[in-house]
């Protein structure tokens, strides 16, 4: 899918970039009907009522942390200012609401867990440099044709994380989240290096060499990090973690398009893309570093209270 779709969309957008939206409607109708007619009807077993309150809290609390990164550069300073204090504030009361609930929509316990809290810390920086690099090629590939050469670009990228993505989740098995992710970070600077160390940012040619390799580091982080995620929380905890790793994701992609954006479309020479580069490539190094100090193999179910909890759970 993550092959496809940059090509599919560079061709839709060569003709009529609306397309782009209205090809995905047949495709969400497809989705719906598999889903609905062959994902298991399994609903789990609950203790307590549903924390209805802090599942919308949640929601609000993100929507408008991400409204305020993606708008700071259109909103007056104070007005960023005051909505970034309005998240932290929000974000205090949310916590202290949830540590209350028996049943809590987000246990903040949870991330007391360290091999938790670094594998959505690792994901949260690998996918900064892969959605942040996403949407600075575009920009860089900019001209005739453009939409077309950018589509081969990204889907060259995602060829790697295709053929390593199933290594991944081998060398977890065979060794421990650790190794799949310091390979990883260190695989995302270097795709990210070279193009910068030659002095060529922009050349088509050298970024189909460079950018597979910066896939492949993703491709070794994520799938790593989110099991080694999974097998940190406690077993009744599983979709939870699951669901905090996807918002994790989805984080640091709005951080990745937010410093993307406002460097570049403020320097129309292009003159601001290696920086860019070495700032993802720098995000790249911190999730190594990260993960490979906070991840491990865990060896029963880790409770959030901090003690083993695996045969309990």
């Amino acid at each position: 899918g993550a092959t496809a779709g940059p090509l599919a969309g560079g061709l839709l957008a060569s003709f009529d970039w609306r397309w782009i939206f209205a090809a995905n409607v047949p495709l969400v109708a497809t989705i719906l009907a598999l889903g609905w007619s062959t994902l298991p009807r399994t609903p789990g077993k609950r203790t307590a009522p549903p924390d209805v309150v802090g599942a919308i809290s949640l929601g609000l609390l993100l929507s408008v942390a991400a409204w305020t990164l993606t708008a700071a550069e259109d909103n007056a300073v104070p007005v960023t200012v005051a909505l970034a204090l309005a998240v932290l504030v929000g974000g205090a009361l949310f916590l202290r609401y949830e540590s209350r609930q028996p049943d809590a929509a987000l246990p903040p316990a949870l991330f007391g867990v360290r091999a938790f809290s670094g594998a959505n810390a690792t994901i949260a920086l690998s996918n900064l440099a892969l959605y942040g690099t996403f949407l600075a090629l575009p920009i860089a590939l900019e001209g005739p044709g453009s939409e077309v050469r950018s589509g081969i670009v990204l889907t060259a990228m995602s060829v790697g994380m295709i053929v390593l993505s199933p290594v991944a989740g081998m060398l977890v098995d065979r060794y421990d989240a650790r190794v799949p992710t310091v390979i990883g970070g260190a695989l995302i600077a270097v795709g990210l290096l070279i193009p910068v160390v030659l002095g060529r940012p922009a050349d088509p040619a050298l970024l189909l060499v460079a950018m597979p390799i910066a896939g492949a580091g993703v491709a070794l982080t994520f799938p790593s990090t989110r099991i080694a995620a999974l097998d940190a929380a406690p077993a009744r905890f599983a979709g939870l973690a699951s669901g905090v790793t996807s918002t994790s994701r989805y984080i640091g992609g709005i951080v990745g398009a937010l410093v993307a954006g406002l460097t570049l479309g403020r320097a129309s020479d292009l003159s601001a893309l290696p920086a860019v580069f070495i700032t993802f490539a720098l995000a790249g190094i911190a999730a190594g570093v990260v993960g490979g100090t906070t991840l491990h193999a865990v060896r029963g179910r880790i409770d959030v209270r901090g003690d083993e909890a695996g045969a309990a759970d």
